[in-house]
């Protein structure tokens, strides 16, 4: 139980000291934890939708402040670590990436440019190759109605039929029997083949 504590510790203390590190890419103003760590927040978004399935069991929280004092050069008010090192930072129109390597930054971006063509995925409004950072339009959360259900469905099933089935026409799949296949081959030349002879 100590050394959990004593874990979780010294995790806060890296990613407050990442928070502060960042500080120019976060509005000023107090902000905490979730307990798991996951995410810090604008103490003014607690109640925001993208933290809201998080875990909030703990009372005992620290806030800590991020001054406004360096020129901002993105309005975050979340900060959402990922489990892949990448950290995301959301503003209310935008969401930054800051991609941990170039490996993850050149992923994401072809990611965009190959699956854009088939599904409604935020666009990417603003590149950084230098510095691994990409930006994509923010969409917005809405709590889902009833009467959602079917655009919902309908949307799933026809963005993946179009995927598919463009798959389908792109394959470089080419089937055919054995019996081709053992007639085609230069392996087979010592073989006296005849659909017969089986």
């Amino acid at each position: 139980m100590l050394n959990q504590f004593k874990s979780d510790n010294e995790e806060k203390k890296a990613k407050k000291s990442k928070a502060v590190e960042l500080s120019h890419f976060l509005e000023g103003g107090l902000y905490d934890f979730d307990d798991d760590l996951r995410a810090i927040f604008k103490t003014s978004k607690r109640h925001s939708p993208i933290i809201e399935g998080l875990n909030f069991k703990n009372e005992v929280h620290n806030p800590f402040k991020i001054d406004n004092d360096k020129a901002k050069q993105f309005a975050g008010h979340i900060m959402w670590f990922c489990s892949n090192g990448d950290i995301k930072l959301f503003s209310d129109s935008e969401t930054l990436t800051l991609c941990c390597n170039q490996d993850n930054y050149l992923r994401k971006i072809n990611h965009y440019n190959y699956f854009s063509a088939f599904f409604s995925i935020p666009e990417i409004i603003d590149r950084d190759n230098r510095n691994n950072r990409l930006i994509e339009n923010f969409i917005a959360f809405e709590n889902k109605r009833d009467q959602d259900d079917d655009l919902i469905l309908r949307t799933i099933y026809e963005d993946y039929t179009n995927y598919f089935t463009s798959l389908n026409r792109r394959s470089m799949v080419n089937y055919r029997t054995m019996d081709e296949l053992l007639t085609t081959s230069l392996n087979t030349t010592h073989l006296n083949y005849s659909p017969l002879n089986f």
